[in-house]
């Protein structure tokens, strides 16, 4: 049989995709990807068709697709309550289906943080080990992990002594959560001298002195202000809480990600007390603040009243 697997609206590699794509190889199945970036196509000979939607405002385009092609969807932005079977869940990743060779998965699912923006408490429950490092890296030299609050584990350590030994190149591209950070992990996490910079989050005022406190142990550790970089939620709390986290940032001399809230059912970014412009033309330069002197006055002088 041929099996057409569309990857809706990913911009990596789909955990879920590579599941079913092992499971139906070891069939005897042809199996072929399609990434569709966010757009509808209806050309399909494909005996069975899956497609995975990441993102809620994508649901319709999700719905269409299945319609007009018989897909059987899932993904997080279609029904975060559906899943794989345990027989497609169990499998090993297909990795040779993007046509790479980096690992990929989760060491925890689930959160104990319930944030207001965030569908992972939702999806995921409580915080638990659904694998281990070793088992998720293997013999690969590259992994990402898809972690939400790794450093929570009470037996994460393991996993960074692990990875350190491993000398893997690794990223938790979700973030670590600062709260977690002590000196005996980040001294861990120096040690994985293979590792991407650290991500942490700055999500709400309350959480700065946090913050600050998990860039001092990290700098500490030996990581310079060039590996530790902090996402910064715009466009929720307004543009009062904004500025006030992205200041403190920049004291911190640390690289800043923004991150523009989006509307989970429409995409589109509130921009909660910004001027649109304004909004529009630093969404991409606030990248730039802690390194350049003169986008950081230009920034200060147009927000100072």
């Amino acid at each position: 049989m041929k099996v057409l697997l569309l990857d809706l609206d990913g911009k990596m590699e789909n955990l879920a995709l590579m599941r079913l794509s092992a499971y139906h190889k070891s069939l005897g199945d042809e199996v072929f990807l399609h990434r569709l970036q966010g757009k509808v196509s209806l050309a399909s000979e494909a005996d069975i068709t899956y497609l995975s939607c990441l993102f809620s405002w994508n649901k319709s385009k999700a719905i269409f697709l299945r319609r007009k092609l018989g897909a059987a969807v899932g993904g997080t932005g279609y029904d975060y309550r559906l899943k794989n079977s345990q027989a497609v869940e169990e499998m090993e990743p297909d990795y040779s289906l993007y046509g790479g060779d980096r690992a990929v998965g989760f060491i925890s699912r689930g959160c104990e943080n319930r944030c207001p923006w965030c569908v992972v408490w939702r999806k995921e429950g409580v915080l638990h080990r659904v694998a281990t490092a070793a088992s998720i890296v293997g013999d690969r030299k590259e992994a990402v992990f898809l972690d939400n609050n790794f450093l929570a584990l009470p037996d994460h350590l393991s996993d960074l002594e692990w990875l350190a030994s491993s000398r893997t190149s690794f990223d938790f591209n979700q973030g670590l959560d600062a709260a977690f950070v002590t000196p005996e992990n980040a001294a861990l996490l120096k040690q994985c001298r293979r590792s991407a910079r650290i991500r942490l989050a700055l999500d709400s005022v309350d959480r700065i002195p946090v913050v600050e406190k998990a860039v001092r142990t990290l700098k500490d550790a030996g990581f310079s202000r060039w590996g530790i970089s902090v996402y910064v939620l715009i466009g929720f709390a307004g543009l009062k809480s904004d500025l006030q986290r992205l200041f403190a940032c920049r004291e911190m001399g640390v690289d800043v990600f923004p991150m523009g809230f989006r509307d989970l059912r429409t995409g589109n970014e509130p921009m909660r007390g910004w001027n649109p412009r304004l909004y529009r033309k630093y969404k991409h330069w606030i990248t730039r603040l802690p390194q350049s002197t003169e986008t950081w006055a230009e920034f200060e002088r147009e927000f100072t009243p």
